[in-house]
């Protein structure tokens, strides 16, 4: 996904992805990827992002400082 640096929105909840990779996605304003294996998910540079969802991962730690316009913001630990 790193080079899909026009991309809005991006779901891809629901699947077994253990990795997602974003890093040039910067026009990125919302993602929902509940219900993966995620181990780990960089947002640094995602600094558009307004809707952030990814319940449901075996994500242990996650930096979104970086993502001031939150609006929405969900992560639950299965």
């Amino acid at each position: 996904m790193s080079s899909c640096t026009v991309l809005k929105e991006l779901q891809c909840y629901d699947n077994s992805m253990t990795d997602l990779n974003v890093s040039g996605c910067t026009v990125l304003r919302a993602i929902s990827c509940n219900d993966n294996s995620l181990t780990g998910l960089d947002v640094t540079s995602c600094t558009a992002l307004t809707h952030f969802t990814c319940s449901s991962n075996s994500l242990t730690s996650l930096d979104v400082s970086n993502c001031t316009g939150l609006a929405t913001f969900e992560w639950r630990v299965s």
